[in-house]
């Protein structure tokens, strides 16, 4: 029959009271724990039949994540008791076993008590409200009895007060009727109290009551343009509380307006209206120009009457373009731009037309007062044929325009992207030793098997772009050439979980990305040091500077076979050219032109990437808009 009686110190279970006294203590080293857990000294050197045969414990001594079942009836196998009323009871297991049930439970306790609490508040705002009313009827009464005669010559002055604002209103109805008050005569009086669009607003709709034709001015025109530039559904929310003219009309007036492919001469004068304001250091500015893909398509414009899309060649055929150059004009001490004009090419502009349009560019903004320094665009095939046309070099990265000098800067974030790609693709041998992709994917493996990580940021399209657009996106250069990544590989060395192999390419990674924090600063003052602006007296930046320089030229790129391939890249003249460009021309700047620091982040073409986003989505999110869609887009731009 077996023990009828809990074997467990201080248990008066059996069989009698608890029909759940059918756990025997299983033979080998778990029946073992299970006598040393119940702390039953006197049964260790019996053998294990006899504990099988005689020893029993009921459920109340196992814990819940033990049971198979809600029931209590069936141990999981490798089940061990450890709740005893003794005094140096065992712990409870580390690890349990998740129960359905429980987390159910939970959430409708929580749901219950979610509900109290709910009641709870709405019951406590009730009496405050009850409360507050009383309060205030309390209030009403007493001041109904204390202060009626107050209260009444109040009332009397109040009602004498709208009567004169009445009569008021009468004289300017019966003015305006009789065209006795003129408009700008109301203007003046209240034009201090209300905004410049406000003024503009009244003074149209003031003027147009009595019109069957409305008549609008070249100022509201723009605003109008304006508003509906920002949102279709918002204008004509606004347009029938304001009066606007409609919608068609504002559209009817952009078709108006003529934009061309090439300089527009009312871009410049704008720019011109608007230099006149500024001080002389904000007229300093730089070239920004770079292409965008265009989608191989025709389409009629009926405003112009011209088919929009299609190219003559100069042996008459016809060619349909790809890509449109755009140039932009960015201040570098005033946070302005003015993108100045596009083209359509097919493929890309050839670097003589290209040098044509640059210095086309320079001389027509020089005319308007805005004096251009730096000239920004990416490593492409034609912009590299430009910098041999202009004679600029890595040692010397300008070029004589206009009787003074003009700085020429690689784009920071293409360069950084290009570093990536070609650690990507080949080993690169630095002063500290051999910088490989491999190190960065053991550090990745190593680094996600971690509950805390010190590389956050990486993922697997990090280490494994995507193939479509995945190399071309900066952030996922930048955050793998980061400090973060660099000084997680060295603790890695450090906890000896990677080899020593890895320190050179966590230098690399460290090395490339003060070096972009250098070259992308966008404030004077940061926690970092090389992240503030940039000054010829700071010497650690202006050190730092030499040093890339020389760490650049030393690299050395591999392909398998372990041969030199430097020639075949680009961006190690291009980044020593942004270095050596960057440090003359914040020499002149702060030297020269009264600068007190500078910003490196406005000599990126981050402000022109971000119009081509703006034309995108003009066009509905298309990353290849069409020639018609993009002049269009272009136009709206630049009305706005």
């Amino acid at each position: 029959m077996g023990p009828r009686a809990c074997s467990a110190p201080n248990c008066k279970n059996n069989a009698t009271k608890n029909k759940g006294l059918s756990f025997r203590t299983p033979k080998g080293e778990r029946g073992k724990k299970w006598i040393v857990n119940a702390r039953r000294e006197d049964l260790l050197e019996e053998p294990s039949e006899y504990l099988y045969e005689n020893i029993k414990f009921c459920a109340l001594h196992f814990e819940r994540s033990q049971f198979m079942n809600d029931k209590r009836n069936s141990l999981v196998r490798d089940a061990v008791p450890t709740l005893f009323n003794i005094r140096n009871p065992p712990k409870p297991l580390a690890t349990l076993r998740p129960n359905p049930l429980d987390r159910v439970r939970e959430e409708q306790v929580q749901a219950q008590k979610q509900t109290a609490e709910k009641n709870a508040r709405k019951t406590l705002q009730y009496i405050k409200e009850q409360k507050q009313l009383y309060i205030d009827k309390r209030r009403k009464r007493k001041l109904q009895s204390e202060s009626t005669k107050y209260i009444k010559r109040i009332v009397k002055a109040k009602k004498q007060a709208i009567y004169r604002l009445y009569k008021r209103q009468t004289r300017l109805n019966q003015g305006l009727k009789g065209n006795r008050l003129k408009v700008e005569a109301i203007i003046d009086s209240i034009k201090h109290h209300l905004t410049s669009d406000k003024v503009l607003l009244l003074r149209t709709r003031l003027k147009n009551t009595r019109r069957k034709q409305n008549i609008y001015c070249e100022d509201y025109k723009r605003l109008a343009v304006s508003l509906a530039y920002k949102s279709n559904s918002a204008y004509r929310y606004l347009a029938r509380r304001l009066k606007l003219p409609p919608k068609r009309t504002v559209m009817r007036w952009i078709s108006n307006i003529r934009f061309s492919e090439g300089f527009n001469e009312s871009v410049f004068k704008l720019l011109q209206e608007k230099t006149k304001k500024m001080e002389t250091r904000d007229r300093f500015a730089s070239l920004l120009l770079d292409e965008v893909s265009l989608r191989e398509h025709c389409q009629y414009d009926a405003s112009e009457d011209k088919i929009v899309g299609a190219k003559r060649k100069k042996d008459g055929s016809f060619y349909f373009p790809s890509t449109a150059l755009v140039l932009m004009a960015t201040g570098l001490k005033a946070k302005w731009r003015q993108t100045l004009a596009y083209f359509f090419t097919k493929n890309a502009m050839t670097a003589k037309d290209l040098l044509g349009v640059v210095f086309e560019a320079i001389t027509k903004l020089d005319e308007v007062g805005v004096r251009v320094v730096n000239v920004t665009c990416d490593q492409g095939s034609n912009n590299w044929a430009m910098t041999s046309l202009l004679g600029a070099t890595p040692e010397k990265p300008f070029f004589h325009h206009l009787g003074r000098k003009i700085f020429f800067s690689p784009d920071p974030p293409h360069l950084i992207k290009s570093c990536r790609n070609c650690l990507l693709e080949h080993n690169i041998m630095t002063k500290d030793g051999l910088a490989s992709w491999m190190h960065l994917r053991a550090f990745y493996n190593q680094d996600k098997l971690g509950t805390l990580r010190m590389a956050k940021k990486l993922t697997d399209e990090h280490l494994d772009p995507p193939p479509i657009y995945g190399k071309m996106i900066v952030r996922y250069a930048t955050q793998v050439l980061s400090h973060s990544v660099a000084k997680g590989m060295q603790s890695c060395v450090l906890t000896k979980t990677l080899s020593k192999m890895v320190l050179p390419t966590s230098l690399f990674c460290e090395q490339f990305d003060t070096l972009f924090d250098i070259m992308n600063v966008s404030r004077p003052r940061d926690p970092k040091p090389f992240k503030r602006g940039l000054h010829p007296g700071n010497k650690d930046q202006q050190q730092f500077l030499d040093d890339s320089i020389k760490y650049i030229r030393g690299l050395k790129v591999m392909n398998k076979e372990g041969k030199v391939i430097n020639n075949h890249f680009r961006w190690m003249d291009g980044m020593v050219m942004a270095i050596t460009s960057l440090k003359m021309l914040c020499f002149d700047m702060c030297e020269n032109q009264g600068f007190d620091f500078l910003l490196s982040r406005r000599l990126n073409q981050d402000p022109l990437e971000n119009y081509f986003s703006i034309i995108r989505q003009r066009n509905g999110f298309d990353n290849n808009p069409s020639c018609y869609g993009f002049a269009t887009a272009f136009k709206i731009t630049m009305v706005n």
